[in-house]
């Protein structure tokens, strides 16, 4: 008797994937808020008597202090995760989602049949819709070979994001267009000075990620920018060892090949 293999969907593991990172998110952000606001709680009475003119303690002075930080930076989160989700089922976003299910059922990414941001039915984007679409749709441009095109809008996101603090690259969409500008930098429209400030943002974040995009750009990077064919060949080696457990088939399909089409060019 033959043993039954089970099929296994991928792209149901995905959806099932970031449903569960989104209730995990909340979960963690609310349970840090009730933490927070019972030791708020606890330095109730302190806080009182401080304002009564009582002297107070060093000990429940940290723990005014920290308690209030932890509530501020808690609620701070949770806001931040409720405007992106809220997001999600209205305007660009909601657009980039629709597209997104459908890779997941298996449609191609060169039939998905993009526009430019400013062709969409969507009036006055914000920024981190721009930057959100910009994700999406350099990949859909790139898989075509649409030169000119990502030429157009990585032009355009360099105006919005060379001037930008620092700490905004922490945020996801942030800089992961930061990986996309050194990618294009470094191997569509060479520029030294770009690609190195770019890098530099992301720098910490790059090197310590794992996934296979990150080892890509790092691959380009040093290829073209650092004349390093040996640091090169590393990360091509690292990405390609990682591929089949990054993103899903259309992102991966695309890493694939141009991780290949460098390994090609350094042999």
């Amino acid at each position: 008797m033959s043993a039954v293999i089970p099929v296994i969907d991928n792209n149901k593991i995905q959806k099932n994937y970031l449903e569960k990172e989104k209730q995990l998110v909340y979960s963690e952000r609310f349970t840090k808020l009730f933490l927070s606001i019972i030791i708020f709680a606890l330095t109730l009475k302190p806080i009182i008597g401080f304002f009564k003119g009582e002297s107070i303690s060093l000990i429940n002075l940290f723990f005014i202090g920290f308690s209030t930080g932890m509530i501020f930076h808690s609620i701070n989160h949770i806001g931040i995760r409720v405007y992106i989700y809220e997001k999600l089922n209205k305007g660009i976003l909601s657009y980039v989602h629709s597209k997104t299910e459908l890779l997941l059922d298996g449609e191609s990414l060169n039939n998905l049949d993009l526009k430019p941001i400013e062709e969409l039915p969507y009036k006055s984007p914000t920024e981190m819709e721009k930057i959100y679409y910009y994700l999406f749709y350099s990949s859909y441009l790139l898989a075509l070979n649409k030169i000119e095109e990502i030429n157009k809008v990585s032009l355009e996101m360099t105006d919005i994001l060379i001037k930008k603090n620092t700490n905004i690259v922490n945020f996801l969409c942030y800089y992961l267009a930061y990986y996309r500008l050194v990618f294009y930098y470094s191997e569509i429209k060479t520029d030294k000075e770009k690609a190195d400030c770019f890098f530099k943002k992301i720098e910490p974040i790059i090197n310590n990620d794992e996934d296979s995009n990150a080892k890509r750009v790092l691959a380009y990077y040093n290829y073209r920018i650092n004349n390093d064919a040996e640091k090169a060949k590393s990360f091509i080696e690292e990405g390609l060892s990682r591929i089949d457990k990054f993103s899903f088939g259309p992102d991966r399909a695309l890493e694939k090949d141009l991780l290949l089409k460098l390994k090609n060019e350094i042999i």
